[in-house]
């Protein structure tokens, strides 16, 4: 994202432009392609693929766009926030405020475990994203906001702090929905 002054609406509303535009030239990437033909014919048609010419659910149109937007390597934590505010019909407003939620918590958790998810050769993107900007959105509240982000954690591949818990199965969901999706790409 480009250096941005002022308020830290200001940065987001950048941040939201530039996550556009990456999104957009993402679409042409083969990652792009081939997620957005994954789930032509997936899901309700909730929310939409940007430039993709197709809804689906808000979950689906969610995981295309922040791959479109990541293919360029660019974190797409913007197209999460989009796909939920577009089915509740947020105001601009509340899209802002989310983004800056979601910046805000990724920069602090960043700080704190970043180069110690890397040195365990885990990416941090696929932790540190789009939890806490949709929990805004949704108005979900600090409980329900960590407990989505523990559950972000385990669906990274499995954490051992779950065993024993409801969310492990989740790893075996997980894998054969894994598996079915680079089957058929």
């Amino acid at each position: 994202m480009r250096a941005a002054s002022g308020s830290g609406s200001e940065a987001c509303r950048m941040g939201n432009l530039d996550c556009l535009g990456v999104t957009l030239a993402g679409c042409e990437e083969i990652s792009g392609k081939i997620i957005r033909e994954h789930v032509r014919n997936a899901g309700r048609p909730e929310a939409g693929v940007i430039a993709g010419g197709l809804k689906t659910s808000i979950a689906q149109a969610a995981w295309v766009n922040g791959t479109k937007a990541h293919a360029l390597d660019y974190d797409g934590n913007s197209t999460a926030v989009l796909a939920v505010g577009g089915e509740s019909h947020s105001s601009g407003k509340d899209v802002l405020l989310a983004c800056v939620t979601g910046f805000d918590i990724e920069a602090r958790t960043a700080m704190v475990c970043a180069k110690q998810q890397y040195d365990l050769g885990s990416h941090t993107t696929s932790t540190l994203g789009s939890v806490a900007a949709v929990h805004k959105m949704l108005d979900s509240g600090d409980s329900k906001t960590r407990i989505a982000s523990g559950i972000v954690g385990s669906l990274t591949g499995g954490l051992t702090k779950d065993l024993g818990t409801v969310l492990k199965p989740l790893y075996a969901g997980n894998t054969a929905r894994n598996g079915v999706v680079a089957a058929r790409c």
